[in-house]
């Protein structure tokens, strides 16, 4: 699973402005201190000088992205006011002032003399005392992106061309003739050190340091999270960034970093949104944090493992080790800030170790098996590959007793704690053992399927596909994580004598690399107790003092486990499953089951988790991808765009409306009503889709190879959706337009002839949709289960949760059951926050 780079690279250019008074009076030549310019969520464009804050306007968003132009007492943002995307001015006592041009993504040069900006793809350099303007991007191409000055007036951009993305650098004086630097996984802009011989660049979830002259790069965060928008410091010797827990989630949090010093981390402000700006001088920082690092070293020794001997502890570097490259015999340790990889000639055992205070924790062991399920006996050689800037490649030959000889790559992360294995055969096996108390499979689509070891009597208990799955040993700490990128790859889990648990994982990865992680840490997962709250309805799970964290809840239920994502920045934490998800039930489920999932906007920055291993190994974009985030969190509304996703908001704001007579009145509710014929228009979309699924799911359910439980489940369900839906009625869109039309042509008439059968017909088509969903929800969740059962189904059980996957994640916004996922799109009025007008 070697990560394919594709450009990734973050801003670094020192921009040397004096510093900005803002038209606040200050002398001239007043001496210059640290300041921020920056917007927040809901809030707009501020900037901040010490611990004096103030507002400049209100714009707000993501593409505001405010610069400071050195010398004038003025900032230059971004705004979508108007026809077009376009670059205005802006001072703390004149607010939003003057539009400068169309375009967005606007950068300052050093000297103030001239703006850098992108205008349908392209990048524009604009001198500001002439509007003299000059293409810098190269003739036809229009991904350009992201531009930012370096010290001597040439312009830093992105390029996406092909799918992947590249670092590009213009020099004004030759338009068009772009020099390509480097490739990288960039979401944000490349920045220019003061020198002007390093380029600061993000590179997937983390930044990395370019070279100019050298060509070389290095890592330079190592958090958990995302880590975007460098800054550089003045005098080139720290770095500003922007800290979250994905690449889509804000607000964002600014730190500061110190080359020299890279696990160090200072938080300097809170809950800004992308891009702020930064002068490069002295600024107050707050909480510190301490992050493991890039602390590799690649050691052998002749002294071997016994073979005998089942190790709590591994063998640390001493008398007898030496470091090693290349080819090489003996015992191999990988040992990185986070813990070890061991990998034993004698035994042919791959151990995996978490670093403690006497050495490292043997945490789980690797072995590799043959075509036959034959375990490999020995290591007959071993070479290690040069570290790269990622991981530590080491190739090995495995002999098997009565078989052929197995080989493998083994690529040991230089900074997080897991391995990926790719057997050179295709039919090769691994089998990872460590005794699990439990296993899930995270579901975010539908449930989590939660395997508990006393429902099994089958040795193999095979899992159905899915990014990943976690193993959970007694108690709380660690996780074991097994994760699969292609869809060939299979997983089961292996039961032993005892009733009581799972004695590891194996994992048929079809030539590709598997991933194999054991994240250390307290805590990681528990289990919970589940109550009736004293009033109301649902469930109440009952969790003191979690670590901030996106967590993932798992209540057991029959042939399922109601599952909702939990964001946590804050101790204390009670959690609520809600009753819609739960009425089937006679009695309340005995516990739940929390484990951590990724990083919230507060997590310790230390603390590793399963999407955080995924982005390291993978990439941004990739893991993206595999986890489905487009599927899980967007979603569509009308066919046309509509203001608001809930017709009864719109309803609500007719009703203000029309008790004022004021010019615009009618043209504004003309189109609201119109929305709302868009907006059931896309909900009658929604339910052809689902009736188009469900004579997909009847024809599944014919299959020979479908297990018989779940084809006769399949039957009654069906015919309980029929019966259900049969029950219900749903108003023809045709019946609803005309009373629309009365009364929008008349906002005199009585307003609840109107706003009743729109009620109604919303309620009709979402009370539809619900059924639909839970019953595709609880077809993908027995599929699963059944699998489980009846290996030789796994293709038809496949089969009908790829069906089911698909038409759940093409959720339309009036479907609701998020549980627990944050919509993307941006904000959007709340009928509960205004329902009382």
């Amino acid at each position: 699973m070697r990560r394919l780079r594709s450009p990734s690279v973050m801003p670094a250019v020192a921009l040397s402005f004096a510093v900005v008074q803002m038209g606040l009076g200050a002398a001239a030549g007043a001496q210059e201190s640290g300041l921020f310019v920056f917007t927040r969520s809901q809030a707009g464009t501020y900037w901040q000088s010490g611990e004096d804050e103030t507002r400049v306007c209100f714009a707000q968003g993501d593409h505001v992205r405010p610069r400071v132009v050195p010398g004038t007492g003025r900032i230059v943002l971004n705004s979508n006011r108007g026809p077009r995307p376009g670059i205005w001015f802006a001072s703390v006592d004149g607010g939003l002032g003057e539009r400068v041009c169309d375009g967005d993504q606007v950068c300052v040069s050093g000297d103030g003399q001239f703006l850098a900006f992108r205008r349908d793809g392209t990048i524009v350099r604009r001198e500001l005392a002439s509007g003299a303007e000059v293409v810098l991007s190269p003739p036809g191409s229009t991904s350009c992106s992201c531009p930012s000055f370096c010290p001597d007036g040439r312009v830093l951009f992105l390029s996406e061309e092909g799918g992947k993305t590249a670092v590009c650098r213009a020099d004004p004086q030759k338009p068009g003739a772009a020099e390509t630097l480097f490739a990288a996984e960039a979401k944000s802009a490349p920045r220019c050190s003061p020198d002007g011989q390093i380029i600061a660049c993000q590179d997937g979830a983390h930044i990395s340091l370019f070279d100019v002259r050298t060509g070389s790069h290095r890592r330079l965060t190592f958090a958990g999270g995302v880590q975007s928008w460098p800054m550089w410091s003045r005098d080139g010797r720290s770095l500003a960034y922007l800290q979250s827990p994905g690449p889509l989630d804000g607000p964002w949090h600014v730190y500061r970093v110190a080359l020299d010093d890279p696990r160090r981390v200072a938080m300097v402000l809170r809950d800004v949104e992308v891009s702020p700006d930064w002068n490069g001088l002295g600024f107050t920082e707050g909480d510190v944090s301490e992050v493991p690092g890039d602390g590799l070293k690649v050691w052998r020794t002749d002294q071997p493992l016994p073979a005998s001997t089942e190790a709590t502890m591994l063998p640390s570097p001493g008398g007898g080790w030496t470091e090693a490259a290349g080819k090489t015999s003996g015992d191999v340790l990988v040992e990185c800030d986070w813990g070890g990889v061991y990998l034993s000639a004698a035994t042919g055992k791959l151990l995996l170790g978490q670093r403690e205070a006497d050495g490292l924790a043997a945490t789980a062991e690797i072995r590799l098996l043959d075509a036959q399920s034959r375990e490999a006996s020995r290591v007959t050689s071993i070479e290690v590959s040069a570290p790269a800037a990622s991981d530590v490649p080491v190739t090995a030959t495995f002999a098997v007793n009565g078989g052929a000889s197995l080989t493998a790559t083994i690529s040991v992360s230089r900074v997080w704690p897991f391995v990926e294995l790719k057997p050179a055969d295709r039919q090769a096996a691994l089998l990872v053992r460590r005794t699990l108390a439990l296993a899930v499979v995270p579901d975010r689509l539908a449930h989590d399927l939660v395997y508990e070891p006393s429902g099994y009597n089958q040795p193999s208990v095979p899992l159905p596909r899915a990014p990943f799955m976690l193993g959970m040993s007694a108690g709380t700490a660690g996780l074991l994580m097994v994760a699969t990128p292609s869809s060939a790859q299979t997983v089961g889990l292996v039961r032993g004598a005892d009733a009581q648990s799972f004695t590891g994982v194996q994992v048929h990865p079809d030539g590709e690399p598997a991933l194999v992680s054991f994240l250390p840490g307290d805590d990681l997962w528990r289990r919970l107790d589940v109550a009736r709250p004293e009033e109301g309805e649902g469930w109440d799970i009952v969790w003191s003092n979690p670590f901030p964290a996106l967590w993932r809840a798992a209540v057991p239920v029959p042939d399922s486990a109601l599952s909702l994502m939990v964001p946590t920045d804050t101790p204390n934490t009670e959690l609520r499953i809600p009753l819609e998800e739960g009425h089937r039930l006679g009695v309340t489920p005995p516990q739940a089951i929390a484990y951590a999932y990724g990083p919230s906007q507060n997590a310790p920055l230390d603390r590793a988790m399963p999407v955080d291993i995924l982005r390291e190994a993978l990439g941004l974009d990739r893991t993206a991808d595999l986890l489905d985030t487009e599927g899980l969190r967007t979603y569509r509304h009308a066919d046309e765009w509509v203001p608001y996703k809930d017709p009864r908001v719109a309803l609500k704001m007719i009703s203000w409306l029309r008790q004022r007579k004021r010019p615009g009145v009618q043209e504004r509710i003309d189109g609201l009503c119109h929305d709302i014929t868009l907006s059931l228009q896309g909900l009658d979309v929604r339910l052809k889709e689902y009736e188009s699924f469900v004579g997909e799911v009847r024809g599944l359910t014919a299959t020979p190879n479908m297990p018989a439980d779940l084809t006769a489940w399949m039957a009654q369900q069906l015919a309980a959706l029929d019966a259900a839906l049969g029950a219900r009625t749903v108003t023809p869109l045709g019946d609803v337009t005309p009373k629309v039309e009365a009364f929008r042509t008349n906002l005199d008439a009585p307003y609840d002839p109107f706003a009743a059968p729109v009620t109604r017909a919303l309620a009709e088509r979402q009370a539809h949709l619900s059924a639909y969903r839970a019953f595709a929800k609880n077809a993908r969740d027995k599929a699963g289960r059944a699998l489980a059962q009846s290996p030789d189904s796994r293709q038809v059980c496949e089969g009908l949760r790829d069906v089911t996957g698909q038409v759940l994640r093409k959720r339309y916004y009036l479907e609701g059951d998020w549980l627990g996922e944050e919509p993307l799109g941006g904000p959007e009025v709340s009928y509960e926050a205004i329902k009382d007008w």
